[in-house]
């Protein structure tokens, strides 16, 4: 099923994103709006700059490390996960059609944290 990605890689990834979506809260509570905000709704360029930050940019470097087999298995999980495809093999032919550059704006955007552990249990395999 999965060969690009490895149980490691699904729990760093969903580890990584756990504390995204957890500083996206707070950042959320404090400036009344979360990362995926349009930019031109931000009031100064330092609102822009909080979501600039090591911890930020973890998952998406992560994502972006992990090369263009590994973003087709990670669509796949999330599609699956979401009930947008039954199969791993449906969910991995939609992930194939997709150019790369949507695959990452597809998954970045997405609570990995929460869909992860589901597709995995789909699958069969341990998500701890």
């Amino acid at each position: 099923m999965l060969s690009a990605l490895t149980l490691d890689d699904v729990r760093d990834l969903s580890a990584l994103a756990e504390i995204r979506a957890r500083d996206n809260r707070a950042m959320q509570a404090y400036l009344g709006y979360g990362e995926f905000v349009i930019a031109s709704t931000l009031s100064s360029v330092s609102e822009a700059g909080a979501f600039d930050c090591p911890e930020h940019f973890a998952l998406r470097d992560r994502i972006d490390e992990m090369g263009e087999a590994g973003r087709r298995e990670l669509v796949a999980l999330v599609l699956l996960a979401r009930g947008e495809r039954t199969t791993f093999e449906t969910a991995m032919a939609q992930a194939r059609a997709m150019a790369d550059g949507d695959r990452k704006r597809f998954v970045v955007p997405k609570p990995l944290h929460l869909y992860l552990p589901v597709a995995m249990d789909r699958l069969g395999l341990s998500h701890p």
